[in-house]
């Protein structure tokens, strides 16, 4: 009879059969056996009842149990175990027929009911018997149902299994509403949770470590609410954005903010080791179109994400990007547009990308393009270049490191570029490539603390509204600040027809290799404070910077510009005799204080040198400590205040030369410097005060030169 749980004793609690009113033996008693609160004699109300064998098998026998003289109960005439299955009555009897014990119930309990109370899942059974309490103080009494109910988890429901292999999402789609009615988490426990079929979430989620949704077969999630989930991998997706850039997304996130780590996407704290992780090219592709949804048709040509998307969170540490990034994009006629969105790092010095591929020639590795609607926001974040397995590890031929473009309501704060070295020459001689960062085509942009280093052109504005404060460029080749499009896969900067509206305040310029601040292009309206250039070399005393301000032949600027500059071999500013340092209508308003300007003497040089003749500016300079002369002016109206201070006065041996059209002088200190003559006039008309003038002031004319007061028409 192996089939039977037999564990309970039959015997009197004194574990002797003895007589109610004398202590002696029950002697040839009778022993009946029944169910609870029943009389035990009648046959009907009676239970079976086992001898357990030394082995631990068991034998039915029949009622009623004899006891013999000592007092024990006997089977066969021998003392035996008496054992039975469930809680039970039980009556005593002498020899004589006399009741001498009556028990209703001598267990009060059913161990066999227990043991199936306890493995039962009916409500009040199971868990709920059993009660705990917590060690601490003022801790209340609870059954561990109750605590157990705190936390539920997904594989509470019914098929649920996590495994990777069946499919969860009946299951899950299942327990949803049953965990909303509960105002209750989804809480995916470790596990590979197979989803074949769409599933939309509207509750928080929590994953612990170890927990992955791995949609297939086309399926798609979509969370709605909060997502709880640390830097681990919580998603297994097959989505492929650089085949196919514009195709559904699996996973769809409109809630909350997220991670690159969440599609896989890793960090290592020493670039030197970039290459001993994964690629995270993928992950931010996925985990940017997990924040922008599906793309839903605007019209014919146009296209825009599904919802606003929230920002993408970065990691302290360095990502390994071997593919570059993209957002916004034009496909096969259509532009495919972001609505919001962005990305938040830890510190511009603190989460970075590394791209790696250093032989890329594209237009860019970060490129967020085609932004409408809402506020687009990246902050916190660093985009470099660099592959320790090349033989220049931080040379990369890429267009521009970051490109910003077509986008309006743009804010991009605490951002960092390095590593863009290719140069490419246009026709007209202006270098491009190697952008730090490209502005192009912005509304509503504004910015903060930008760094730009080690990169050709360190940040470039085309065709943008622009305002904002403190950028810095430090060892850039050409230029720190340049406006047109320096990209060379677009057309030369003579042919770009772009127009900036800028604001700037502070512009911090060390070691640039040529002119800081640089205008391609001609329709540039800016204003400019703040800017600060020291030319000196990254690691020595010796001058690099060539000029302040750049113009290429095409190029152009108005409004106004103040600022610094020390450590120049050739001072301020050239026009080179077809770009436009201002225009008629459009005066250029410099303010700077000019120290230490190194370069060779030569004919045609100057610290502010203005040889083409549309060119109008309105000059308050301060010079002091310069191997070159304040002034060469062919401007057909121009006007100066000057304070100079240890000037020399270059071939002609003069403060200021006026070769062409008119300059006016409203005020002049120049206590200190080392010129022979105030002015050299040729073909031009020089006008200033009468008490500018004296015979410690030389004015020489040359061919057709006047020189004029306000109320002498000509002093000499």
């Amino acid at each position: 009879m192996t089939d039977i749980t037999a564990n309970v004793v039959i015997g009197m609690p004194s574990q002797l059969f003895t007589m109610a009113r004398s202590f002696k033996a029950v002697t040839n008693g009778k022993i009946y056996i029944g169910q609870i609160d029943t009389d035990p004699t009648n046959p009907a109300n009676q239970i079976q009842v086992y001898v357990e064998n030394e082995d631990g098998s068991h034998v039915s026998v029949s009622q009623p149990i004899v006891i013999n003289s000592a007092g024990y109960p006997v089977y066969n005439g021998q003392i035996a175990k008496f054992v039975t299955v469930q809680g039970h009555s039980m009556a005593v009897y002498d020899a004589y027929g006399a009741q001498q014990f009556y028990y209703p119930n001598v267990l009060k309990y059913d161990p066999d009911q227990l043991r199936q109370q306890l493995a039962s899942s009916e409500d009040g059974k199971g868990d709920n018997l059993v009660a705990v309490k917590q060690p601490v103080s003022n801790a209340k009494d609870r059954t561990v149902h109750d605590w157990l109910s705190d936390i539920i988890t997904a594989k509470e429901g019914e098929n649920i299994i996590a495994d990777g292999v069946n499919n969860d999402a009946v299951g899950i789609n299942a327990f949803l509403p049953v965990l909303v009615d509960e105002n209750r988490e989804l809480l995916l426990v470790p596990g590979i949770y197979l989803v074949n079929d769409d599933i939309t979430i509207d509750i928080p989620v929590t994953f612990q470590p170890g927990a992955i949704i791995k949609p297939r077969n086309g399926a798609q999630l979509t969370f709605n609410s909060e997502i709880r989930a640390g830097c681990y991998k919580i998603f297994d997706t097959e989505d492929d954005f650089y085949a196919e850039p514009e195709a559904k997304t699996s996973i769809k996130i409109t809630g909350v903010n997220v991670r690159p780590e969440w599609f896989g996407a890793t960090t290592i704290s020493d670039v030197n080791a970039i290459l001993n992780i994964a690629d995270s090219s993928s992950a931010f592709r996925k985990v940017f179109r997990a924040t922008t949804g599906d793309f839903k048709p605007i019209n014919s040509t146009s296209y825009r994400s599904e919802f606003i998307c929230k920002k993408i969170e970065l990691s302290n540490g360095h990502y390994r990007m071997d593919k570059p990034t993209t957002h916004g994009f034009y496909k096969n006629g259509i532009f495919y547009k972001i609505d919001g969105g962005g990305y938040t790092g830890k510190g511009m010095g603190n989460s970075i990308l590394v791209y790696t591929a250093l032989q890329y020639e594209g237009n860019s590795f970060f490129d967020f393009s085609y932004g409408s609607w809402e506020m687009h926001e990246l902050t916190g974040f660093k985009c470099t270049a660099y592959n320790p397995l090349e033989d220049d590890p931080y040379y990369a031929r890429v267009g521009a490191i970051m490109l910003f473009g077509s986008t309006d309501s743009l804010i991009t704060n605490e951002i960092w570029a390095s590593g863009a070295k290719y140069i490419r020459n246009d026709p007209d001689g202006t270098r491009r490539g190697g952008v730090g960062i490209q502005f192009e085509s912005l509304v509503d942009h504004s910015f903060c603390n930008l760094l730009i280093e080690h990169c050709i052109n360190g940040i470039a504005f085309s065709s943008c509204i622009s305002t904002g404060v403190n950028i810095k460029g430090f060892s850039n080749t050409i230029s720190d600040f340049a406006f047109g499009n320096f990209i060379p896969e677009w057309p030369p900067v003579s042919e770009q027809t772009t127009s900036n509206i800028i604001s700037i305040s502070g512009l911090e310029s060390k070691a640039c290799g040529a002119t800081p601040l640089f205008f391609g292009t001609n329709e540039n309206n800016v204003v400019i404070t703040g800017l600060l250039i020291d030319g000196r070399a990254e690691a020595s005393l010796s001058t690099v910077t060539y000029q302040a301000i750049g113009i290429s032949k095409s190029g152009g600027v108005h409004g106004s510009i103040s600022g610094i500059a020390v450590n120049t071999n050739y001072g301020l500013i050239d026009d080179i005799g077809t770009g436009s340092a201002g225009s008629t209508g459009k005066t250029l308003y410099l303010n700077f204080v000019i120290s230490g300007v190194y370069g060779s003497i030569g004919s045609e040089f100057s610290v502010i040198n203005i040889t083409n003749p549309q060119s109008r500016l309105n000059v308050i300079l301060s010079l002091s400590n310069s191997s070159l002369p304040a002034m060469l002016s062919y401007s057909s109206y121009s006007t100066l205040s000057l304070s100079s201070l240890h000037v020399d006065g270059g071939t002609q041996d003069a403060l200021i030369e006026v070769k062409s059209g008119n300059l006016i002088i409203n005020s002049l200190d120049d206590s200190g410097s080392t010129y022979g003559k105030l002015a050299y006039v040729e073909d031009s008309v020089l006008i200033m005060p009468a008490i500018i003038i004296s015979t410690n002031r030389n004015i020489i004319k040359g061919a057709n030169g006047v020189i004029k007061t306000p109320s002498i028409i000509d002093f000499l």
